[in-house]
This record gives C-alpha cells, sequence and structure tokens, in this order.
C-alpha cells in the first residue's frame, strides 16, 4: 500500500478507518455493498494524485471526479467473525 502523505489521510487513519483501494463504477457500487455486506462501515474521499508515486496515475489525472478511494472501519457487530469469512 501507498505511503500515506495527506492530513486528511491522517485524520482518517486516526478515526480507525483503513484505506483499501481507489475504483470508479461499476466496482465501486460493488464493493460498497460487500464491505457494508461484512458489517463495516464505508467512506468514500476523491482521488488525490501522488506526483511523487511510480505507478501510473494518468486516469486519475484526466477523470478525477469519476474515481474514489474506499476506508472502512468496523461498525457495530462485524460479520468477520462468521463461518462464512
Amino acid at each position: 500500500m501507498a505511503e500515506i502523505k495527506t492530513r486528511e489521510d491522517q485524520e482518517l487513519l486516526a478515526d480507525g478507518w483503513t484505506r483499501q483501494f481507489n475504483t470508479d463504477e461499476p466496482r465501486l457500487s460493488e464493493a460498497l455493498e460487500m464491505y457494508q455486506q461484512m458489517g463495516l462501515e464505508v467512506h468514500l474521499e476523491p482521488v488525490i494524485v501522488d506526483p511523487d508515486s511510480e505507478t501510473c496515475q494518468m486516469c486519475f489525472e484526466q477523470d478525477c471526479d469519476r474515481y474514489k478511494t474506499i476506508w472502512t472501519r468496523p461498525s457495530g457487530q462485524s460479520r468477520l467473525d462468521d463461518d462464512l469469512f
């Protein structure tokens, strides 16, 4: 996972959030549903382009409003201990 650099990322981490990944539709809706079914709280942030990254970010640069970063954290009764997982 990439190094967390922004103040907003540091605040989310301090509040118990875990950064998952960047995506757009239709994977965004699929991932949201999956995490919620697992009993996790889900938060979306705009993707921030990292000029120091060694990975390609052209999609994020050209259509930044389309992509979101998914963050999750436990909420209430998590299903992660169920026999299914």
